[in-house]
């Protein structure tokens, strides 16, 4: 006869996988914005609305009003704040599942490195 023991949580069930699994979710959901925001500014001929780097313009990390390009500074330069959010996610990636698996620190430290690289 089957008695209704409860068994110890999986690894994969326990606390720290579900939010690994969060951050895991949350990074591919910004990978694929950054994507969508690239193609954005590629398809709108955006790409030097901020014509300097790391500063949009001279003297001003952000856009300013008398920029002479247009939409296209918003453009480009949501896709470059998106690049701190992505880097955010990556480092939470790599965070939570380095807790809840230590032999996956490689390949949760991947997002990471490929953020850096490009």
């Amino acid at each position: 006869m089957a008695t209704a023991a409860t068994s110890a949580p999986t690894p994969l069930d326990s606390p720290r996988w579900r939010q690994a699994r969060l951050a895991l979710l949350v990074n591919l959901v910004c990978e694929v914005a950054i994507v969508l925001t690239g193609g954005l500014v590629r398809l709108t001929g955006s790409g030097l609305g901020c014509p300097t780097w790391p500063q949009c313009t001279a003297g001003s990390f952000t856009p300013v009003v008398h920029q002479a390009e247009g939409y296209h500074k918003y453009i480009e330069f949501g896709n470059r704040l998106l690049t701190f959010v992505l880097t955010a996610a990556a480092v939470a990636t790599l965070i939570t599942v380095r807790r809840a698996a230590r032999d996956k620190t490689w390949q949760a430290a991947l997002p990471l490195i490929l953020v850096v690289a490009q």
